[in-house]
């Protein structure tokens, strides 16, 4: 049957959120719906994932500069006037959000709505420093909410026992085609990637990688992303004067261009939802590395067997396991090996099974 879903976000960036709202509006357009995603900010047409002309983008700014209102609560009311606004010219069969502030300004917009509404959460609520306040909204926006869809089952249990009967874990999917990551283009050693910011732990990387230089001097890390700890992460590199070790690029061009660049992936993070590009990763055989946070890498790597598990915020340890790598070209190929072969359960097809069964309940 066909229906209207609209799916709605904070931008269309280079984030693991954009990128399953992204695989989600594409498939559900291949199953006959009308789709249409909502970002608070962003061009549509510079969107990072490309979106089949068939999907209708709809923004309400153009840019995340913050110039938009200098009131927090006046930016919310003209956003959630926007959605109710852009609810009511759609008629949507169902709506799904993403991310915890976009999730209660969803709610908001559909109060006394009748239109079923679904919400994602993507991070780690009890770990962001979202406040006090933004936990009471959390769960007014769990009740308002029809589904709730989280990541792993430590997400699950944070959720209040009303809350569980109606959340389901799906996790994120691997998008890696195997076969065109048979042949890697090696530019640097180690490879991480993600938004430059506290959360990402890129500082406790750069930490290790200073200890690691002193065996291993021609080393080289490429940390792909952008965020608002960029000029505080080059300030400390060139402090521990590792200008020729460590490169911050930005963003790649193309989604997952950096997947065949190195042999080794370290994930540092303090804390996490689901990482998608450990997922991505160890899909296309790297030998990975990642912090043991809360939530995702454990649901994932099974110590010394398809990768290695270190403790968050530690350094040190991150700088032993690295160099436990570099000293093994022969143990590198065999956790990248074993890494394959455990994410089965995160295909793309189960993945967006899960999803179609939810939507479609």
């Amino acid at each position: 049957m066909k229906r209207t879903i609209v799916i709605v976000q904070s931008g269309l960036g280079a984030g693991g959120a954009e990128k399953i709202v992204n695989l989600i509006a594409k498939h559900r357009i291949e199953k006959g719906d009308d789709v249409h995603v909502l970002a608070i900010y962003g061009k549509p047409e510079d969107s990072y994932f490309e979106y089949p002309p068939q999907v209708q983008v709809h923004t309400l700014y153009k840019h995340n500069d913050g110039s938009e209102s200098k009131s927090r609560i006046k930016a919310t009311i003209v956003k959630v006037k926007w959605l109710r606004s852009t609810f009511r010219k759609i008629q949507p069969d169902l709506i799904l959000s993403f991310l915890t502030k976009i999730n209660f300004i969803c709610a908001c917009a559909l109060l006394y709505s009748e239109i079923p509404f679904l919400v994602s959460e993507r991070n780690n609520p009890n770990q962001q420093r979202s406040g006090r306040i933004w936990k009471i909204l959390l769960k007014l926006t769990f009740k308002k909410a029809d589904h709730i869809i989280m990541q792993t089952q430590g997400a699950m249990s944070i959720l209040s026992a009303d809350a569980q009967k109606k959340a389901v874990i799906i996790p994120n999917p691997s998008l890696v085609n195997n076969q065109a990551m048979a042949t890697k283009n090696i530019s640097t050693d180690i490879v991480a990637v993600g938004r430059l910011t506290q959360q990402k732990g890129f500082d406790v990387l750069i930490a290790a990688i200073e200890i690691v230089s002193k065996k291993f001097p021609a080393i080289h890390l490429t940390i792909w992303g952008e965020g608002n700890e960029r000029t505080s992460l080059e300030n400390l590199v060139a402090l521990k004067n590792l200008d020729k070790n460590i490169s911050l690029p930005g963003n790649t061009k193309t989604p997952m261009e950096w997947l065949n660049s190195a042999k080794i992936f370290i994930l540092p993070s303090r804390y996490e939802g689901f990482p998608n590009v450990l997922v991505e990763a160890m899909s296309a055989g790297m030998a990975a590395i990642a912090t043991d946070c809360p939530w995702g890498p454990a649901d994932m790597i099974a110590d010394g067997k398809n990768g290695l598990l270190v403790p968050v915020e530690n350094p040190i340890a991150l700088s032993q396991a690295i160099e436990t790598l570099l000293n093994s070209t022969k143990l590198q190929e065999l956790l990248g090996k074993a890494a394959t072969e455990k994410l089965d359960a995160f295909s793309e097809n189960k993945v967006l099974e899960m999803w179609d069964n939810i939507l479609e309940a």
